[in-house]
């Protein structure tokens, strides 16, 4: 994959977890949803600009972000016909993981943020599609919360150790 394409999704997650924490922070409770879809879509739309203008190479948070984004949504495919349990979420996070192997993380930075931006990725799709009423029962957002908590600490501590196998590589 490009880098223009891993560093925009970088971007979109940044600014979307910003944003998540901006309306935990400032918004009041009865605050729309249609009004929380619009600054999780201007969010994800300025973190795509924002990163075009700033030249750093961050692979392994871009596809982590895109890897959050894409179990949010298999998830609530494959709720709409079969029930799943947490261990099933526990299998598709750790498969969902596999991309970093080919993208690894690209210095400290992007080390770090990889766990951050996984979490992103569904929030981000929480934030998106929550107006349109996908969710029909309260178990499928929680449950793409809970890939999203477990696959962030797991993608974290994954691009970790790719790039202290990278640095212990590079030192022989």
């Amino acid at each position: 994959m490009r880098t223009e394409v891993l560093n925009a999704s970088a971007g979109a997650g940044l600014l979307s977890l910003v944003a998540f924490f901006a309306i935990i922070r400032f918004l009041p409770e009865w605050t729309s949803t249609t009004t929380v879809m619009m600054i999780f879509a201007t969010a994800v739309l300025g973190g795509i600009g924002l990163s075009l203008s700033v030249k750093r190479e961050l692979r392994a948070s871009g596809i982590s972000y895109l890897t959050g984004v894409s179990v949010a949504l298999v998830l609530i495919a494959i709720l709409r016909f079969w029930n799943i349990s947490p261990s099933t979420v526990l299998v598709l996070v750790v498969v969902s993981l596999l991309p970093l192997r080919f993208y690894p993380p690209s210095g400290l930075l992007d080390a770090l943020l990889t766990g951050p931006l996984y979490f992103s990725g569904p929030l981000t799709v929480l934030g998106l599609l929550a107006p349109l009423k996908v969710f029909e029962s309260v178990a499928l957002p929680l449950l793409i919360v809970y890939a999203g908590f477990i696959g962030g600490i797991a993608a974290f501590i994954f691009s970790v150790v790719l790039l202290l196998v990278a640095m212990r590589t590079n030192l022989k």
